[in-house]
């Protein structure tokens, strides 16, 4: 995709609690991410977007294979354990698109 920034992009994985492999799945999710973290914005304002919810509770910047975003790329942010009734960061991340790499 690229990057999160249309509509058509999945922003959110469920997988079971108790599922075995789970924080082995969501270390590969960071792996790639930190590798394929998408395409600089193209849409005025996600650079807004994306740094409210980098201040929200429980964000990991994802660590980029070469350090630092590029050309105005937006570092790829991990939510792990959303839970919509610990937080209600939590809600906001499930019903707002963020258009940026979430």
């Amino acid at each position: 995709s690229n990057g999160g920034h249309i509509c058509a992009c999945p922003q959110v994985l469920i997988v079971p609690r108790d599922w075995r492999w789970r924080e082995r799945f969501a270390d590969r999710v960071r792996y790639w991410m930190g590798r394929h973290g998408g395409n600089p914005p193209f849409y005025v304002g996600p650079a807004e977007g994306h740094a409210a919810r980098g201040a929200l509770p429980g964000a990991e910047p994802v660590r980029m294979v070469e350090g630092t975003a590029f050309e105005g790329q937006l570092t790829p942010l991990f939510f792990p354990d959303v839970d919509p009734n610990a937080h209600p960061a939590s809600r906001f991340l499930l019903k707002e698109e963020a258009f940026s790499p979430v």
